[in-house]
């Protein structure tokens, strides 16, 4: 299989997360409460601080990569940083900029593969940030950190939290008739 047709088949699978995950995230819970934030945000804004000036990310310029439906990006946008949100899917461009929109929050979203996401956007950051469950769909973790060294700007901050997919399973196979 190319790296396109897998693209193609990973997109397709997130675009259709996107109607789910709204619900699951609770998208309308974020939109009409303007001082919430994601609980990833909170966790990641508190190991961050000590890297960030007077520990805050407000007038900072932030990617944040692999978005999703972006509710990560926008706390950020509530924290005061100028933020981009990136992901392949249009399906979660469309729906978070929609969200964006809603909540009255500034951000700006491009639909673009990562590999290319440097050149779309053409620019740098303060902070390159990803966050959860990105690691494990990248087919090329040297051009993912090229693409990341690319957009952030000397002396920026890059930021990853990720964890291991097992930790991510709902549920363990019992043990088998053969075991």
């Amino acid at each position: 299989m190319s790296v396109e047709s897998e693209t193609a088949a990973n997109r397709s699978n997130w675009d259709e997360r996107v109607a789910g995950h709204l619900v699951a995230y609770d998208v309308e819970g974020f939109v009409n409460d303007p001082t919430r934030l994601s609980g990833v945000v909170r966790d990641d804004l508190t190991a961050m601080a000590p890297y960030l000036p007077a520990g805050s990310p407000a007038g900072l310029d932030l990617v944040h990569l692999q978005c999703h439906i972006g509710l990560d990006t926008l706390s950020w946008a509530r924290l005061g940083a100028k933020v981009t949100g990136v992901d392949f899917s249009p399906k979660s461009v469309n729906a978070v900029t929609d969200i964006a929109h809603r909540a009255g929050l500034q951000a700006q979203f491009v639909e673009s593969e990562i590999r290319y996401a440097a050149q779309r956007l053409g620019e740098q950051y303060d902070i390159v940030y990803t966050s959860i469950g990105v690691l494990t769909w990248l087919s090329d973790l040297e051009q993912w950190a090229r693409v990341v060294a690319d957009l952030l700007r000397p002396g920026g901050l890059f930021y990853i939290r990720d964890s291991h997919p097992i930790l991510n399973t709902s549920t363990m196979a019992g043990p088998t008739e053969n075991s």
